[in-house]
């Protein structure tokens, strides 16, 4: 039995509660006095920032696939490490400016980084899931020819 707010390798993350929710998983919000929507990033976009989120994947992956379920307290100390990078994500996703977040109070940041994380958990995740599946076919591969 897995505890509250653990990610199973075996299981994308759903928060959300219905399936309109699931396929369009942005989420509306209003941080520091202003109205914005913080959304999933789409395919193209996704490419697009692969560099600002790569390490931040390998963290993920080298937990997960180590048998770890990170709960959420890790993967917030795990986005620390990457500030800057985690600032332009954040704004990519809320279609903001990385100054604007620079200037929120620690209390509106946390809840502005909240929202973000629960609308792209599932997209960070397929891509912790997709490298999990590779590199099992890779130890298949190395078994089979060995």
């Amino acid at each position: 039995m897995s505890k509250k707010g653990t990610i199973k390798a075996t299981q994308t993350p759903a928060v959300a509660t219905s399936d309109l929710e699931i396929l369009y998983p942005d989420q509306p919000v209003k941080i520091a006095a202003r109205n914005i929507t913080v959304r999933e990033y789409r395919f193209v976009e996704g490419l697009r920032l692969q560099p600002l989120y790569a390490d931040f994947i390998n963290d993920i992956f080298e937990r997960v696939k180590g048998g770890e379920q990170p709960e959420m307290h890790h993967v917030i100390e795990l986005l620390g490490r990457y500030e800057s990078q985690l600032i332009e994500l954040i704004a990519a996703s809320a279609d903001v400016s990385v100054e604007w977040i620079a200037e929120l109070s620690d209390d509106d940041g946390m809840h502005l980084m909240y929202v973000w994380w629960t609308v792209n958990v599932a997209f960070f995740m397929r891509r912790v899931h997709s490298r999990i599946a590779a590199s099992r076919v890779l130890e298949k591969t190395n078994l089979d020819g060995a």
